[in-house]
């Protein structure tokens, strides 16, 4: 996943963010894509025995705290 346009950017944008104390939570297929790499990468339990095959549609799906929407 190294090579991963959407990735890069993503990163980008944390940085960004991240300059401004600002968090956020990755949703959608590209969070749960996301997601699924980590739990393979760190080898953590989960109650299935097989991690279900997850997908991207593409974009990103971004949640802000609502006090940096109002703000």
């Amino acid at each position: 996943m190294n090579d991963d346009p959407l990735l890069s950017q993503l990163r980008q944008f944390a940085e960004k963010l991240a300059e401004k104390n600002i968090r956020f939570i990755v949703g959608g297929g590209y969070g749960l894509l996301l997601k699924a790499n980590h739990i393979r990468r760190i080898g953590a339990r989960t109650r299935l025995e097989q991690i279900p095959i997850a997908r991207s549609t593409g974009d990103i799906d971004v949640f802000l705290t609502t006090e940096v929407i109002t703000g």
